[in-house]
């Protein structure tokens, strides 16, 4: 994401990616992966970030619910009611002190 913004939609990501098809579909398993790898080190989950064009219209930004099983994301075990929290946690989250990402 880039300054200022609180989300992403997925058309978006496909778009700054660079992916032959642009509407973001596609994007599951790779968020998938996103998610299990900032489990795996502990990181906020930035998969939360990337959601549909319609939530940020209407100010609350939200995954697909496609994304939830029976309220909850499989992946990360965070229920629905959650997401917001997580999401601020990946906003105030300070990516740059993550070396192996090389954003310094």
């Amino acid at each position: 994401m880039q300054n200022g913004e609180v989300a992403l939609s997925y058309s978006e990501l496909a778009e700054r990616l660079e992916m032959p098809n642009r509407t973001g579909q596609g994007l599951g398993p790779i968020l998938d992966d996103a998610a299990a790898l900032c489990i795996k080190h502990g990181l906020p989950d930035v998969s939360s970030v990337i959601v549909t064009k319609d939530s940020i219209e209407n100010g609350q930004p939200m995954p697909s619910l496609d994304s939830f099983q029976d309220g909850v994301w499989p992946i990360t075990g965070v229920s629905i009611e959650d997401v917001p929290a997580l999401q601020n946690e990946v906003r105030e989250f300070d990516w740059a002190a993550v070396k192996q990402l090389g954003l310094n």
